[in-house]
């Protein structure tokens, strides 16, 4: 019953998680073009507010992504199987 209840817990906490990953996504996605608009057409500069923005949005990307994988389940080590010494046919 113990588990259960921190199951739950984790629920909303992972939702909002994924809705700080998508908003931050977005915004930065939006903000990368707005700030390299001026490398496509000619006459407009590279805006360095919205580049700023991009940067501010992948550092939030990055944190919660170094975060999430610290807590992230980890696979046992495959360890191989040795060798079958091969007998030569006769």
């Amino acid at each position: 019953m113990h588990n259960a209840r921190n199951e739950r817990r984790k629920a909303p906490s992972r939702g909002r998680e994924l809705l700080l990953f998508v908003i931050a996504s977005v915004i930065g996605i939006y903000s990368l073009g707005q700030g390299l608009q001026g490398v496509f057409f000619s006459g407009q500069g590279v805006s360095l507010v919205w580049l700023a923005v991009a940067g501010v949005a992948m550092w939030i990307l990055f944190a919660q992504m170094a975060r999430v994988k610290d807590t992230w389940p980890q696979r046992p080590a495959k360890t191989e199987p040795k060798p079958v010494a091969e007998s030569e046919p006769e």
